[in-house]
């Protein structure tokens, strides 16, 4: 059977399939699709609702580190600031010095300058108290028993949000922004606080709109009212007494559900009408965000919807008898005929240039040009294939040509010990011209030392060749403490070279490998103290750039020429002073160490004989 008879018998089967259940589909599932939709709608704007009062309640807690941060806020001579500890409500007057207006004036000018501001205040550890307007009534008020108070002190170096709390001397539901002061040596001394009242907040949400008819409605995470909109004080008990209070107290049980999930909608009857809640948990808050809607609002917009579906479903049936003949000719039978003629024609040719037709975006043009992806991605393989050889191949020259280079240097370096080893070892068996007793010690003590420093080098080669394989694990430095190893370590040819080593009292903290950290500082100690001049005053130091820790030594010594500091980190190579002895290891050991850390080494100096060289090396700060 062809694939044309099939598709039309096909689409028979699914038109007659299609009227039986129109009925069905338009009841149920048209309804609870255009129903999500309209839910999702009402979900985004709870999220702009709480994107505007988070926002809003965050820029509260910029301006009280900002007010935390004046230096006129700041003043530690609180002595005569007013109090109320003792006050007597009948004989209390205010006695305000000019420093307490300062503040006074600040926090006043704050708070006419944001209209959703009730109060700016502070407390001090003395229990006095600075208010941006006078309080209602002046009562016995100690500052330090108040929970916002509390909770900043708990805090001491965070911006802290208090839950709901009743005012003292008004009916008023404060929501505090609080900031303790803190003195240089982590004392706290006072509190600084901005309180935005519920009715505030209620009229910064009223401004919010999330669709007609819709009343929006914030409790606390324990379920208590916070606040609503004055055309909902039917359905959320929006009145003074009820604030504060649990949902269930208010007789609004519909709102369990709303307790229980974090977003979603649920429905609810009250005196004869119907209601959709959507909420909306936020995730800075805690708080839940719910918009009570009348529920004939959404059925009226959902019956155009399936009214509409129900005409366009019907013109659709009719024509899709009509069309499907000529459609699956058009659209299906010949692009998949000409899919297959193209296909063909690469199998025969072996041509991987022969495009495929792609006559459409449907999924048998996506199959045309996927073919032709695979194809384009096979030939474009043997090309990146090519490069990642070529790539690979200058790497493994490069990296050839840096083994002869070692190899170089490691024979020459290993080849002058051993020759001297060798040669005074002979004059220990030569029977005919005995040494005397000091010529033996001398010569068995240069042998020692050339044993030595050929222990050295292969250490250093070691330590070279397990630098690849190496893990490296980062962690804070104590500098101190590497530095007086790597002085006792050095301890005989500092004390053979006469060398002064000056160092800093403290050091910053960096992250490292201690173990690599301590032979970077060998080899540029070692460098120092040959390199730097007669009886070498080398001085130790580091200097923090950002987040990167820069550790550095200078010497005394000649310096260096421009084209010598060009070389001188390069691979195995020694600069050429005769007259000093040293092997080309220790500075490129010291640069692949400091790169395996994520840092980097540097090196200045000016030629100039007596004002030396000063190596460097980067590490990240902790």
């Amino acid at each position: 059977m062809r694939l044309n008879t099939k598709l039309l018998i096909t689409y028979a089967i699914v038109g007659a399939l299609l009227l039986a259940t129109m009925g069905y589909y338009t009841g149920v599932t048209v309804r609870r699709d255009k129903f999500q939709p309209i839910h999702n709608n009402f979900i985004a704007q709870l999220y702009q609702v709480d994107f505007a009062l988070t926002s809003f309640l965050v820029e509260v807690e910029y301006d009280v580190l900002d007010l935390a941060a004046n230096e006129t806020v700041r003043t530690r001579d609180d002595g005569e600031f007013t109090n109320f500890l003792n006050a007597d409500e009948a004989t209390f007057e205010y006695h305000i010095g000019e420093k307490e207006q300062a503040i006074i004036d600040l926090f006043s000018s704050y708070r006419t300058n944001h209209p959703y501001t009730n109060s700016v205040y502070m407390g001090r550890e003395n229990g006095s108290s600075v208010r941006s307007h006078p309080r209602t009534r002046p009562t016995q008020y100690d500052p330090r028993q108040r929970p916002w108070y509390e909770l900043a002190v708990g805090n001491p170096e965070r911006v802290m949000r208090t839950a709901p709390y009743r005012s003292v001397t008004n009916p008023d539901i404060n929501i505090g922004t609080v900031k303790a002061l803190v003195d240089e040596e982590g004392q706290v001394y006072g509190v600084v606080g901005v309180d935005i009242t519920l009715r505030n907040l209620t009229d910064y949400i009223s401004r919010v709109s999330v669709g007609q008819g819709s009343t929006i409605v914030l409790l606390d995470d324990q379920g208590a009212i916070l606040t609503g909109e004055d055309q909902g004080t039917a359905l959320t008990g929006e009145d003074e007494e009820l604030r504060l209070r649990s949902y269930h107290e208010a007789g609004l049980d519909y709102f369990q559900a709303v307790m229980d999930n974090r977003e979603g909608y649920t429905v609810f009857e009250q005196g004869g009408e119907r209601y959709h809640v959507f909420y909306y948990t936020s995730p800075e808050l805690g708080w839940k965000i719910a918009a009570i809607v009348p529920s004939q609002a959404i059925d009226d917009q959902v019956n155009r919807y399936v009214l509409n579906v129900l005409l366009m479903l019907s013109l659709s049936l009719l024509l899709f008898s009509m069309l499907t003949a000529i459609g699956a000719r058009t659209l299906i039978v010949q692009p998949i005929s000409r899919l297959q003629q193209s296909a063909e024609a690469i199998v025969r040719t072996g041509d991987l240039s022969h495009p495929v037709a792609v006559t459409g975006r449907d999924e048998i043009g996506r199959l045309a040009a996927t073919f032709n992806e695979m194809v384009a991605s096979i030939s474009r393989a043997h090309d990146e294939l090519e490069a990642r050889v070529a790539e690979r191949t200058a790497d493994l020259e490069a990296r050839n040509a840096e083994l002869d280079a070692f190899g170089h240097t490691a024979a020459h370096d290993l080849k002058n010990p051993l020759s001297n080893i060798i040669g005074f070892a002979y004059l220990l068996e030569d029977r005919e011209n005995p040494l005397s007793e000091e010529e033996a010690f001398r010569t068995a003590r240069t042998i020692t030392q050339m044993g030595l420093k050929m222990d050295s080098i292969i250490e250093e080669l070691m330590l070279l060749s397990g630098l690849r394989q190496a893990e490296v694990k980062m962690e804070p430095l104590d500098m101190a403490n590497i530095v007086d190893e790597i002085l006792w370590r050095l301890d005989r040819q500092i004390r053979d070279s006469q060398a002064e080593i000056v160092r800093p009292t403290s050091w910053p903290t960096a992250m490292g490998y201690a173990p690599w950290v301590e032979e970077v500082w060998i080899n540029y100690l070692n460098n120092a103290i040959k390199y730097g001049g007669h009886s070498p005053h080398i001085e130790l130091g580091a200097t923090q750039e950002g987040d990167t820790i820069r550790f550095w030594i200078r010497d005394n010594g000649p310096g260096l020429t421009p084209e010598e500091l060009s070389r001188v980190f390069a691979p195995f190579e020694r600069l050429q002073q005769t007259h000093l002895a040293g092997h080309g290891l220790g500075l490129p050991i010291a640069q692949r160490i400091v790169e395996r850390m994520g840092g980097q080494v540097g090196v200045k100096s000016t030629g100039v004989v007596g004002e030396g060289s000063t190596f460097s090396f980067t590490l990240p700060a902790a």
